[in-house]
């Protein structure tokens, strides 16, 4: 960790930059070196900032546009590896790529406006409107262990995003509709296991398959009595 890169990316506006991205730009800080140069993947920046790959991608995309980053591609013959990322150390953000400002928020004691960047308010928007994992465990079609299938949810959630995911679960339950519950996996175990990323053609509704008995009726018996003995016509009777 270099205290030169936290030092720095704490003294750029959050006004500026959004959240998001300020939470990201110092966690890049933390695994800098003394030269500003880290190269964390995707993932374990997400896991720091407890953010999706997807949302890393975006912030690292928005710091890159503002001049605070340089990212520069390295790969092998065993397969691409992390970016390489320098801090733009001592280098103030570039204004010109601000995200374009919405309508003034008034925010100051005087009431006056401030100009914020759309990303602060996005950012605004998204917390006042927090996605609870709770409506995902809602809308899978098996309801136990209610606190290990929310750890599970929040886990998931790293990779993929909620509407995503609740998208998913939703065609889940769709799918296995009429099922006997007992047969479906745990959601736990769905989460944990990352069954959301299934062949959706193996979601079929699930039935416990036996053999169903009829009681058996005794076969009517007929008899020719006419060439019977009294004694026979009468056992006969007895059938």
């Amino acid at each position: 960790m270099s205290l030169k890169a936290t030092s720095w990316a704490w003294e750029i506006p959050t006004k500026d930059i959004g959240m998001t991205n300020k939470f990201v730009l110092l966690a890049l800080a933390d695994y800098a070196n003394l030269e500003g140069i880290c190269f964390p993947s995707q993932a374990t920046l997400g896991d720091k900032v407890d953010l999706s790959e997807r949302s890393i991608r975006t912030a690292l995309g928005e710091l890159e546009a503002l001049g605070l980053i340089s990212r520069e591609s390295r790969s092998s013959t065993g397969g691409r590896k992390t970016d390489i990322i320098k801090l733009a150390i001592g280098e103030a953000c570039n204004r010109k790529n601000l995200p374009v400002a919405q309508p003034a928020i008034f925010g100051s004691a005087t009431g006056s406006p401030l100009p914020v960047a759309s990303s602060v308010i996005n950012q605004s928007v998204i917390t006042s409107k927090r996605k609870d994992p709770v409506e995902i465990y809602q809308a899978y079609p098996k309801h136990v262990a209610k606190e290990a299938a929310l750890k599970a949810i929040s886990r998931a959630l790293k990779s993929i995003g909620f509407d995503d995911l609740l998208q998913a679960v939703k065609d889940f339950s769709q799918a296995v509709a009429g099922s006997d519950k007992d047969l479906l996996p745990h959601p736990a175990t769905w989460f944990n296991g990352g069954c959301w990323q299934d062949d959706r053609i193996t979601w079929k509704p699930r039935q416990r398959f036996g053999v169903q008995f009829k009681p058996q009726q005794s076969p009517s018996m007929t008899f020719d009595t006419s060439d019977m003995t009294p004694e026979l016509l009468e056992a006969a009777k007895k059938f």
